[in-house]
């Protein structure tokens, strides 16, 4: 849901319409529509889909805090700090083992 997320935000910040389906064949070609986007988009949404659960969130953690730098740049009239603080709030996970 995030990358899915995150990847409509991107395609709005790069005026393009957002219809596409999150599927790993079309990652390359949503990839190459998207000027002002964090570096190797595709492949880190990849890993975030086959990597062990603790990788995979590192990697949408910091997928998630360069769409902000994207934001950033190129809609300063966004409140992107707002955004980062409320991103940032640990939350508890609903599965206790999971933070163990």
């Amino acid at each position: 849901m995030v990358g899915r997320r995150g990847l409509s935000v991107l395609h709005a910040v790069n005026g393009r319409y957002s219809g596409h389906v999150l599927a790993f064949k079309r990652l390359d070609a949503m990839q190459a529509e998207l000027t002002h986007a964090p570096a190797d988009l595709a492949q880190r949404l990849r890993t975030v889909f086959t990597a062990p659960p603790v990788q995979a969130t590192c990697v949408l953690r910091q997928l998630v805090e360069e769409t902000y730098d994207v934001i950033e740049a190129r809609l300063p009239e966004v409140d992107v700090a707002r955004l980062r603080t409320r991103f940032r709030t640990e939350r508890l996970p609903i599965d206790p083992q999971i933070g163990e």
